[in-house]
């Protein structure tokens, strides 16, 4: 005998078949122990709209990740600062805040990454410092600016000793300060202060969200934290972290009206300006105590247009370094002109502003070269 198609019943009729199964009691009055299931149809304007919104989702999904893949392709959104937990400590001293942990990973016990220090000193001695592009984020320890500036310096004809002394997220006070900390031990020859165009953040606008650790817990401590304004919420902090699309979208949404903006753009640039040229003249008579020459050399954002926009940046940061008497060297030319004769990238993906392998290689060419040629800067230096 054919089984008898479930049915709805609703309002006293029955409906055919083709909803929702849904569990039912007993077909006999409600009691007993047979189980039967019903259909529940769901209007066919509702299935319409389910239809319509998992299509909307679903487009809207592939669009932001389409979008998500451009911005990051094009390096489009703003960069933030991030700290791998456990490769840097809490510092004790408040101008520093954060510093590399000695004797970790890549880091020697002396707190700067690469090999130890050479004890007795048998060669010139260069120090690189700077911040993470000086460091080598996203670098492998033999890719550094650092180790392939000696090594460019070797095959140029000088042996020389190249000391890391860059730190993730530094800025010019920072570097300042850690130059006042460790140079009067190193009996350096020459310093290279590699300028990235990010070093105008002052440290009083660091945001103190990213180093509660150090206020509560003391120096030492292990750290990893990403830069994110205070007062923002969880969910907006792991947004910015994690998409550039959303990154890109709030620094957009973010800025003030043009009017607002530029008289307070100037405003700041002069605020900062004095900040960065303070910092150098702390350089600057550090480097006469001393005794060693000190050069600033200004990282390109390493960017693929006709017109190079910081241009007038780079021109900022030479004029504050030479009234400090400080030397300099502009690394834009150089730098841009063989990125437009090459195919591959020079940058960290989705990154304009640090330097994948070959760019970290040709900037230390560059530096190297200009280090050895005239006036031969550090060749006599022994």
């Amino acid at each position: 005998m054919p089984l008898a198609q479930p049915v709805a019943v609703a309002s006293g009729r029955a409906r055919p078949a083709g909803g929702i199964l849904r569990r039912t009691s007993s077909a006999l009055g409600g009691r007993g122990p047979f189980l039967g299931y019903t259909r529940c149809i769901l209007p066919t304007s509702m299935k319409t709209r389910l239809r319509k919104a998992t299509l909307a989702l679903t487009a809207t999904f592939v669009a932001l990740a389409i979008s998500e893949l451009a911005v990051r392709g094009l390096g489009l959104a703003p960069e933030i600062f991030g700290v791998p937990f456990g490769e840097y400590v809490t510092s004790s001293d408040p101008e520093l805040l954060w510093e590399p942990r000695a004797g970790h990973g890549s880091v020697n016990q002396s707190g700067f990454r690469g090999a130890p220090v050479e004890v007795p000193k048998t060669r010139p001695r260069i120090i690189l410092a700077g911040d993470s592009i000086a460091y080598g984020l996203g670098l492998e320890d033999n890719e550094t600016i650092p180790v392939r500036l000696a090594q460019n310096l070797q095959s140029m004809g000088l042996d020389a000793e190249v000391i890391n002394l860059g730190v993730d997220g530094y800025n010019t006070q920072q570097e300042a300060r850690r130059l006042e900390l460790t140079l009067p031990g190193l009996q350096a020859d020459y310093v290279v202060l590699l300028f990235c165009l990010n070093d105008f953040v002052p440290l009083d606008s660091i945001p103190e969200a990213v180093f509660r650790t150090a206020t509560g817990k003391g120096a030492g401590k292990a750290i990893g934290m990403a830069y994110s304004p205070p007062g923002e919420s969880p969910l907006h902090r792991f947004l910015l972290a994690r998409f550039h699309l959303y990154r890109m979208l709030s620094s957009a949404l973010n800025r003030k009206p043009p009017k607002v903006a530029g008289r307070q753009a100037r405003i700041e640039s002069r605020s900062i300006d004095s900040a960065v040229r303070e910092n150098f003249g702390r350089i600057a008579a550090l480097a006469r105590v001393e005794g060693v020459e000190v050069a600033v050399a200004i990282m390109p954002k390493l960017l693929r247009t006709k017109e190079y926009p910081p241009r007038a940046v780079h021109e900022r940061v030479s004029r504050m370094a030479q009234e400090t008497g400080l030397a300099v060297l502009d690394l834009a030319e150089p730098v841009l002109s063989e990125l437009h004769a090459r195919d591959e990238r020079l940058s960290l993906r989705g990154d304009s502003i640090h330097p994948n392998a070959l760019g970290a290689d040709l900037v230390a060419r560059t530096i190297a070269a200009w280090l050895v040629g005239p006036p031969m800067r550090i060749q006599s230096k022994r």
